[in-house]
């Protein structure tokens, strides 16, 4: 008899899809659309769930919600085509109607090599423009008093292992806290032990629903370019 030993299959572990955060930063009338949307969702569900199950059951409301009213965000690379992919389809389209009405070849050529021209001044602005800002971020490095731009290669090298020494070897950096022995005595409040009330639960939770997903956020905009050492 012949034995086959196979090994157990792993849980499949899916990675949610990744959501347009952003439009919750300055788009209140998104976070008003989540919020209603998420609240009428939660209405309908079952509140004879477990613990675990009923936040798992909110946690999958919650981002389908989000999925429906927030969206993907939309695929942007830094690249000189797809910047200018509409300045590029009007010159595309220009130049097939005045070919329509070319008189000859020599005219038909010539429109062809208009074209050329202006799409290549486009990727050259572009690239021109990407250079600039590069130069101007690899520029706006200060030094620690901010009193002074470096500019000199070798103290902005300088500079950049003094931060990286002070992110990563805080030492002396301690806490005082010698005044919590003055700090006034207050009355414990009880309670606060008793569990929440639904009414109390429906307003944290619409209080909340935003600000969470704000947080999944942040990296994004700690990646924005308009970040510097300080």
């Amino acid at each position: 008899m012949r034995l086959i030993y196979k090994p157990p299959r792993r849980m499949e572990h899916r990675v949610p899809a990744r959501l347009a955060f952003a439009k919750l930063i300055h788009n209140e009338d998104t976070q008003q659309e989540l919020d209603a949307g998420f609240g009428a969702a939660v209405s309908t569900a079952d509140d004879n769930l477990a613990t675990d199950a009923k936040w798992q059951n909110y946690a999958d409301i919650l981002h389908r919600v989000a999925q429906q009213v927030v969206g993907k965000p939309q695929k942007e690379n830094q690249d000189w085509f797809d910047e200018s992919d509409s300045e590029i389809r009007r010159l595309v389209e220009r130049s097939r109607l005045a070919l329509g009405g070319a008189i000859d070849a020599r005219h038909r050529s010539s429109i062809k090599r208009d074209l050329k021209v202006k799409i290549r001044g486009i990727k050259d602005s572009w690239w021109r423009h990407k250079a600039e800002e590069l130069q101007w971020l690899a520029d706006t490095i200060y030094s620690r008093d901010k009193t002074k731009r470096l500019t000199d290669p070798a103290e902005v090298l300088l500079r950049w292992a003094e931060h990286f020494n002070e992110v990563l070897n805080p030492g002396g950096m301690g806490a005082d806290l010698s005044y919590i022995g003055s700090l006034e005595n207050l009355p414990i409040v009880t309670s606060l032990d008793d569990p929440p009330t639904l009414a109390e639960f429906n307003t944290g939770r619409k209080a909340r629903t935003v600000f969470l997903l704000k947080f999944l956020n942040i990296a994004d905009r700690i990646s924005s370019p308009d970040c510097s050492i300080s």
